[in-house]
């Protein structure tokens, strides 16, 4: 019976010890009880009306050994569902998946709670210095003007607490926050001219159907100057993202400037930036890289060549018939 008692009593310590509950020590007096102490955590519950965690009236009691440090869980910025997060008492630490996963965080202090995470909350660039605290403690992200390549930060959108509108993607970025620093802090852009054009598609494709300034050896040269002048406005401002080539686009010489002008009108583009990727865009626009490529006195450079090998192609073709006749 005594054998029997013992056999029951060590088969219940080893269940204990299994559930963590019992420790096994083999020195004498090797079983002194370690010192221990007290912290508080708090507790959240998930809140099916508004459908989030929220933080409980009353804390918790918890328990550690002296020398460990103290240890609080919370919700995470990702526990959207109420599966995401089951602590009942917010006593001790998240495992590395819910932590990887974003459904549970960690904090060390007695009574710790949620921070929130901090965004650059501004409406201009030159405004946004300092990253502050959002006011929403279950904001995860910051959002920001988008970077548009050539043109720069997207009109219209302000530096903020939370993530974009489902309707502002051509406008708005977002990132995921921390209470460490802003994620949304603004990118500038690298700064570049390309040559901008004040005059109408039809002044442009005039130019290039009369040949006067190009070809006439005759042409009063102060009315040509004018006429450039007229057409090319100074540079333009582009902007472009560090690594990014500086490119500027123009019409073809000799080609039809006005659907050039409808070209990058439609894909709302200027002069900064390649031609559009579009069938017709080969046609009509050419891209050029360099800061102020574009300037429309390369465009006659262009044509004269284009004229000068026309010309040196078309003599060759009538010596070679001429050859061809009298041999």
């Amino acid at each position: 019976k005594q054998w029997y008692q013992r056999r029951v009593a060590i088969t219940a310590g080893a269940t204990k010890k299994t559930e963590g509950k019992c420790k096994q020590c083999s020195t004498g007096s090797c079983n002194v009880k370690e010192a221990t102490d007290t912290f508080m955590c708090h507790a959240y519950s998930w809140d099916v009306t508004t459908t989030k965690f929220t933080k409980n009236a009353g804390k918790s009691t918890c328990t550690k050994k002296t020398a460990s440090p103290i240890s609080c869980t919370m919700p995470g910025r990702s526990a959207t569902e109420s599966a995401h997060y089951t602590s009942v008492t917010g006593c001790g630490t998240c495992s590395v998946a819910d932590k990887d996963a974003r459904h549970c965080e960690d904090c060390t202090t007695d009574s710790c709670e949620q921070q929130p995470i901090k965004c650059f909350q501004a409406t201009t660039l030159a405004e946004n210095t300092v990253a502050t605290d959002c006011t929403d403690i279950a904001t995860n992200k910051c959002s920001m003007p988008k970077f548009i390549e050539y043109s720069g930060l997207a009109a219209g959108q302000d530096y903020a607490c939370g993530a974009c509108d489902s309707d502002t993607s051509e406008t708005c970025e977002d990132c995921d926050g921390s209470s460490g620093s802003g994620c949304n802090k603004a990118v500038a852009g690298e700064a570049f001219n390309c040559y901008d054009y004040t005059a109408s598609a039809a002044a442009i494709a005039e130019k290039w159907a009369e040949d006067k300034c190009d070809d006439d050896e005759n042409a009063d040269a102060t009315k040509c100057a004018s006429h450039i002048a007229a057409i090319q406005q100074s540079d333009l401002s582009c902007k472009r993202m560090e690594g990014t080539d500086a490119e500027c686009n123009h019409p073809i010489a000799n080609g039809d400037a006005a659907k050039w002008s409808a070209l990058i009108t439609s894909a709302g583009q200027s002069t900064c930036g390649p031609c559009p990727v579009e069938e017709t865009a080969i046609k009509v626009c050419k891209t050029c890289t360099g800061a102020s490529c574009n300037n429309i006195t390369e465009w006659r450079t262009e044509k004269e060549d284009d004229s000068g090998a026309f010309r040196a192609a078309t003599t060759f073709i009538l010596l070679v018939s001429f050859l061809w006749i009298i041999l």
